[in-house]
């Protein structure tokens, strides 16, 4: 039995952001990790979107590293690369430091208490859910977070989740009772689509209906960085990916030794090319199914960024509320969920 002081965290380790929820809220930051180098400005400048510095002492061994914003500002900066199994050391790190932005280690009643729940991507989940379990339940280290109290994070117990599984449960009570649902989650670089049959409120996934594809927001990074190359006549670092994606999706022009370049309606393009391709893939591996759907709810940050291209395409499309958040948000309700029956 889960006691009633043990915390629970679910957290969305994505190729592109960590997110994270509990019943102390939600954070997200990039999947992006540095060496801890010399700051000269001696961490004066913090706050939203600055990132974290981390200190992790684990196997007898003690390591700095800059996470999120601030290890995205680093030539140094690594994340997980697309359609590979996620590096143990980079995983590890971004979820102990998620862990602890939510509380785990806190209260001393909490310590060896804290239930985790995390996904995978379709195409990994089979083979590794096993593997990912046994490890992150042997994980135990100790964090120091920006200067803060050091604390011993390890997880009771770890329950792993298709990606996708999530954003399902997060939608709750706006479900149909009966009848077919798709699932699109859209992430940075791989998307996962699933179709369930609805029975008496229970959704059961139809096997040779679900799957991952090799597509996500990440195309429109290098699309927008092929037309700033051609309009500025210079290359885009890819530190500032991130920063030009939200920029040309709002109108807002980019600032390049004084000269303003307007990348909008290269981004409205490959909004256009991605969805496309995304109905596409999607549409084939559902068939004539994909003409019954009762719902189609789309999650993911994918699927706020492409939703106006991609609405028309299903029958009675639905955004998933908190779409960024769904996943860690859902993995959180069928933990707190299975403990409280």
């Amino acid at each position: 039995m889960i006691s009633m002081t043990s915390l629970q965290i679910g957290i969305d380790i994505g190729y592109g952001f960590v997110k994270a929820a509990s019943s102390n809220g939600r954070k997200a930051s990039p999947s992006l990790v540095a060496p801890c180098g010399h700051d000269p400005l001696d961490g004066a400048i913090k706050g939203k979107g600055a990132g974290y510095k981390v200190s992790i002492a684990t196997n007898g061994r003690t390591a700095e590293s800059l996470v999120g914003e601030a290890a995205g500002q680093s030539i140094g900066a690594h994340g997980f690369v697309a359609q590979q199994e996620k590096p143990g050391q980079l995983h590890d790190t971004l979820l102990l430091t998620a862990a602890y932005l939510q509380g785990a280690g806190e209260n001393v009643l909490f310590n060896g208490n804290t239930r985790l729940a995390v996904g995978l991507p379709l195409s990994f989940y089979r083979s590794q859910k096993g593997i990912l379990k046994e490890r992150l339940e042997k994980l135990e280290a100790r964090l120091c977070v920006d200067g803060g109290p050091e604390r011993h994070i390890s997880f009771s117990r770890v329950s792993v989740f298709p990606q996708g599984a999530g954003a399902l449960v997060s939608a709750g009570k706006a479900l149909p009772k009966s009848g077919l649902l798709g699932l699109i989650d859209i992430g940075t670089y791989t998307s996962d689509f699933l179709l369930f049959d609805v029975r008496n409120g229970a959704p059961i996934p139809i096997a040779d209906a679900c799957g991952s594809m090799e597509i996500g927001l990440y195309p429109t990074f290098r699309a927008l960085a092929a037309e700033f190359e051609r309009q500025a006549g210079a290359a885009m670092p890819p530190r500032m990916y991130h920063q030009t994606f939200d920029n040309a999706r709002q109108q807002i022009l980019i600032s390049h030794h004084g000269r303003e370049i307007d990348l909008h309606p290269a981004w409205k393009q490959a909004q256009r090319e991605i969805a496309s391709t995304i109905t596409g893939q999607v549409r084939a591996a559902w068939g004539d199914r994909a003409g019954f759907l009762n719902m189609t709810v789309f999650a993911g940050g994918g699927a706020i960024s492409f939703w106006d291209a991609l609405k028309g395409a299903f029958p009675q499309p639905r955004l998933a509320d908190d779409s960024f958040f769904a996943n860690a948000l859902g993995y959180l309700a069928m933990i707190t969920d299975s403990s409280n029956a």
